[in-house]
């Protein structure tokens, strides 16, 4: 159901102690079921400790009480070049490919938490899903329209479709909404 952000700040280790059942390199898969889906969560990261620590420590019982396969792709830019979101985005999709067989690459802000865990991840075969609608921070509405931003599902085949995210866009910014025009025109 609906819960407030936990906003306890955890350091790597305490959050790898807090989460034994992960296996090496991110990946969970519950052990009394099978699951129904495999996700690749893919975070493009840069210079946001604070923010990753306590997106872990929110998404990881989330994702697990969904009962669902898998894997946090934390995709860190280094230090020097302007931010590219699109970019980092495109890089996790291609190395979650190539480690594993994903039904649904979910791309999701490391600002940005799920309230409900009801919002599955998971995707669709005939569209796109967009699982954060509206923000906190806005006041649950969303800023404009054609916002496609916070939390996206992809299968491989439409992210294939779409040509993934565009690499031109700097800093924070853009790659959202060209996605957005790019799904609305596809």
């Amino acid at each position: 159901g609906r819960e407030e952000a936990d906003l306890t700040f955890l350091g790597l280790l305490k959050l790898q102690e807090k989460f034994t059942p992960f296996e090496k390199g991110g990946h969970f898969k519950p052990h009394h079921c099978t699951a129904t889906t495999k996700i690749a969560v893919i975070v493009p990261y840069r210079d946001r400790d604070r923010h990753l620590k306590l997106f872990l420590n929110n998404i990881i019982p989330k994702l697990t009480r969904q009962e669902i396969d898998f894997t946090i792709f934390v995709v860190e830019q280094s230090s020097g070049a302007p931010f590219n979101r699109g970019m980092m985005r495109n890089i996790g999709f291609k190395e979650a490919s190539t480690m594993g067989d994903y039904d649904c690459y979910v791309f999701n802000d490391v600002d940005t938490i799920p309230e409900d865990d009801r919002n599955f991840y998971f995707c669709e075969k005939d569209y796109v899903r967009h699982l954060v609608t509206k923000l906190g921070r806005t006041e649950y509405k969303l800023p404009y329209p054609e916002l496609a931003g916070g939390i996206i599902a992809f299968t491989k085949e439409q992210f294939i479709a779409v040509n993934g995210y565009s690499n031109e866009f700097f800093v924070w910014g853009g790659e959202d909404d060209d996605i957005f025009k790019r799904l609305a025109y596809k």
